[in-house]
């Protein structure tokens, strides 16, 4: 594992050349001084590199700032995001069986401000775990000399003559604080494929899609069988036919896959050639040198922002053009945009208050927590009522009819269950595709077995408010199956027939065409 530590001197609009930076020297973790960034927040950056940032105020002036930058291969890693106050932060991760914290600093320039600077690191020290291994990165704005006779295991004989006052107070603070042995082990990425469904969007797309899907259908067996063995063909037909037409994507992990849509190959080389001219003025200082600088340098300013106006324009032809997705996108867009980016956190506390840092005991924990969320005793209803089903309704097969219809009722973009199945692939269905699916809802219909994925739910915790750390300060939203789901409808719809007679007048509540409102209405 690589780690380094860089003054910036502004880290505003270059985040993306300090990727480049980063993977020019291939470091894994990065800490940086002098940002100049104000607030405290964490951002993902392009191809899943991580910024975890502290500044000042917003409302006060920018000055000082540290951050640390993150490999995508540490992304899962972050067990907890500490910013102090623009001059110090510490971040934790774990790295198999040992937790690495890295403290960021950045020291004041006055001796009477680097009094107050080193009485807050001990106090980040002190907040550490003892099991912890601690690692400073930053610019401390020092001079501690080269007498490694006197500072033995502290500093190397290596370095500038120079020791100042600051210097000596940082040389008895590392001789009385810390240990140069950090054992860091590198954890390996989780990389998951996922079809790119947004591609369905398009007609052409659907048109080979619903052609994929009946080359596959026509060779499934036409007899029915068990119901597992049913589903599990008709699933694999169309997810095969949605990789074929669709493509795939990684998430997670994005190595070689730009999320930036405006940093291109053309940025990517004037910003270079900028930085050569700059390491050539600073090697030889002559006018030529300077002006070739300031003219890269205004090129490469240009042609950023130039890119940026690009990418807006084409992301506003996107919404115009692609009508099927465009207002999913917009909305997702503004979400985006005025959410920033978000703390994120991995560990949980137990019951009892407790840090949880091992994924097994983190997945019990939410595990006991939505367990006794959910299978809490309710209250028993006491009066009940019998409802006479016609014996035809139980007989009746479901029929195509039934299944296009709550096809067509489906919301585009919604979030697919175990079975990775999306409301775009039912829905680019044609109507004989659709005989499949009506059958396997036939034989459930019939024998009352559903296949286990349509059983299986995703609980996914969606953080509200409070102690992120805290089980109870999300709210559990589960992801079904989407065929399932499809099922329960058909069902829903032939209940409602039944019971739709018999609700009074005066129920509005959960009856189409009827609301609450209306009831308000009418005492007016």
């Amino acid at each position: 594992m690589k780690i380094g530590t860089w003054n910036v001197t502004s880290l505003i609009g270059k985040e993306f050349e300090l990727i480049e930076e980063a993977k020019k020297y291939q470091l894994d973790i990065l800490g940086i001084s002098s940002t100049k960034r104000k607030g405290q927040r964490t951002l993902a950056l392009n191809n899943g590199w991580q910024l975890f940032y502290s500044g000042v105020d917003p409302s006060t002036h920018a000055q000082a700032g540290v951050a640390i930058l993150l490999n995508p291969l540490l992304a899962n890693a972050v067990l907890e995001w500490k910013p102090i106050n623009e001059r110090v932060a510490l971040i934790r991760l774990q790295l198999k069986a040992t937790i690495l914290t890295i403290i960021q600093v950045y020291a004041p320039n006055i001796e009477a401000d680097n009094m107050a600077f080193l009485d807050t690191v001990p106090t980040a020290m002190e907040s550490v775990p003892m099991k912890d291994f601690i690692l400073f990165l930053g610019d401390f704005n020092t001079h501690v000399g080269n007498d490694s006779q006197t500072w033995n295991g502290v500093i190397g004989p290596n370095g500038d003559q120079d020791l100042n006052n600051q210097g000596r107070c940082l040389l008895d603070f590392c001789a009385t604080k810390i240990s140069s042995n950090h054992p860091i082990r590198k954890i390996k990425s989780k990389k998951i494929i996922r079809i790119r469904w947004e591609a369905l969007a398009d007609e052409e797309a659907r048109r080979k899609f619903a052609k994929e899907v009946d080359q596959r259908y026509s060779q499934l067996p036409s007899k029915e069988t068990d119901i597992e063995l049913e589903w599990f063909l008709c699933r694999t037909a169309l997810m095969e036919a949605a990789a074929e037409t669709c493509r795939t994507k990684q998430i997670g992990f994005q190595h070689g896959q730009k999320k930036t849509a405006w940093w291109n190959e053309e940025v990517r080389k004037a910003i270079s050639e900028k930085k050569t001219a700059y390491y050539q003025w600073i090697q030889r200082q002559t006018p030529e040198n300077w002006q070739n600088y300031r003219q890269l340098q205004d090129n490469a300013k240009k042609l950023v922002a130039e890119a940026k106006e690009k990418s807006w324009e084409d992301f506003g032809h996107q919404l115009e053009d692609n009508h099927y997705a465009a207002n999913k996108l917009f909305w997702q867009t503004i979400r985006r945009l005025r959410k920033g980016g978000q703390k994120s956190t991995r560990s949980v506390k137990d019951s009892s208050g407790r840090l949880l840092i091992r994924e097994e005991d983190i997945l019990n924990r939410w595990k006991e927590y939505f367990a006794d969320l959910y299978n809490s005793p309710s209250e028993k209803h006491t009066k009940s009522s019998e409802l006479r089903l016609n014996e035809s309704d139980e007989s009746n097969d479901i029929s195509l009819a039934e299944v296009t219809t709550a096809i067509k009722s489906l919301k585009a973009g919604k979030a697919a269950g175990v079975d990775e199945m999306r409301p775009e692939t039912l829905k680019s269905l044609t109507s004989g595709d659709i005989r499949w699916l009506t059958r396997i809802c036939q034989v459930v219909w019939k024998t009352g077995k559903a296949p286990a994925d349509w059983q299986t739910g995703i609980v996914v915790p969606i953080f509200k408010k409070g102690d992120q750390k805290e089980c109870s300060s999300y709210r559990g939203i589960t992801l079904l199956s989407l065929p399932g789901k499809l099922f329960a409808r058909v069902i829903e719809r032939r209940c409602r027939e039944v019971v739709e007679p018999q609700i009074q007048e005066i129920q509005c509540g959960f009856r189409s065409g009827r609301g609450t409102m209306d009831q308000i209405f009418t005492l007016q």
